[in-house]
C-alpha cells in the first residue's frame, strides 16, 4: 500500500517535472491558451449545471421525505383516534 503511493507521488511529480519541457520552450502558445480557457468555462458551466440540479434533487428528496414522515404520523395519529 505504502509502495503504491509512493509510485503514484513519483509518476505525479514526474508527469508535472516534464510537461513544460514538452511544449514550446516552456511557454504555453497563445492558441493553446485560448483552448485552455474555453475548456475551462465549457466545465465551469457543466459543473454549474450540475450543482443546480444536484440541489433541486436534494430539495426534491427532502420534501417527498417529509410528506413521508407527515404522512405517517397522520396515520398514526388516526389510529390512536380509534
Amino acid at each position: 500500500m505504502i509502495g503504491g503511493a509512493i509510485v503514484n507521488a513519483a509518476s505525479f511529480i514526474d508527469s508535472n517535472y516534464f510537461t513544460p519541457y514538452l511544449s514550446s520552450n516552456g511557454k504555453a502558445t497563445l492558441e493553446e491558451k485560448e483552448w485552455h480557457d474555453k475548456a475551462l468555462e465549457v466545465y465551469q458551466a457543466a459543473y454549474a449545471k450540475y450543482m443546480h440540479d444536484r440541489a433541486k434533487l436534494v430539495d426534491w428528496i427532502a420534501t417527498n421525505t417529509e410528506i413521508k414522515e407527515q404522512t405517517r404520523q397522520n396515520s398514526t395519529d388516526t389510529d390512536y383516534a380509534f
